[in-house]
């Protein structure tokens, strides 16, 4: 099932996809949450709702993408993950991310981190591929920062041409091909 709200914070579909996410997991049985927040940054929540390190509000606000994790309900909805998986009778829910930006309020600053992530995770299957992918990518990647997308949004024709460069030795690796 996927929810989506008309706009990012705002307090009544926040909270109603809080209870609709209760309801699902206590009474329908669903094991898995997936939410808007960048893949790379937030595998501290995902150790968060199993029980890992840290202190909820930090934890939180800093591992949302987009400044997400200012809103109080989403708050709300990791310590409820949470507090669920620490019952030790029942089976432990999945936080599940569904961006791949490398952003953090607005700017990317870890774009890069996601690149590599992906890279490092096609290693365990095949690091032959893996291998050969980061020797392409690694000049392009250098210049790969915080401001490359949003430069790319405006006319300039070199750093969109490195943007489709890099774009093209993922799709020439197959690693686009899912899309």
């Amino acid at each position: 099932m996927a929810i989506g709200e008309p706009n990012h914070g705002t307090h009544e579909p926040l909270a109603l996809r809080n209870r609709l996410i209760r309801f699902l997991v206590e009474q329908m049985g669903f094991t898995a949450v997936a939410l808007e927040t960048s893949f790379t940054e937030s595998f501290a929540l995902e150790r968060f709702v199993a029980g890992g390190p840290g202190e909820l509000h930090n934890t939180v606000r800093d591992n949302f993408s987009w400044g997400f994790g200012n809103f109080p309900e989403n708050e709300e909805l990791i310590q409820w993950i949470r507090g669920y998986n620490a019952d030790t009778n029942i089976r432990q829910d999945s936080l599940l991310r569904v961006d791949l930006s490398g952003a953090q309020d607005g700017a990317f600053p870890q774009a890069r981190r996601a690149v590599d992530f992906a890279i490092t995770f096609l290693a365990r299957g095949d690091s032959t591929a893996a291998q050969s992918l980061r020797e392409k990518l690694e000049p392009r990647l250098k210049k790969f920062s915080t401001w490359i997308i949003p430069r790319c949004l405006r006319p300039n024709a070199k750093t969109c041409l490195e943007v489709a460069e890099i774009t093209a030795a993922l799709e020439n690796n197959g690693l686009l091909s899912f899309l």
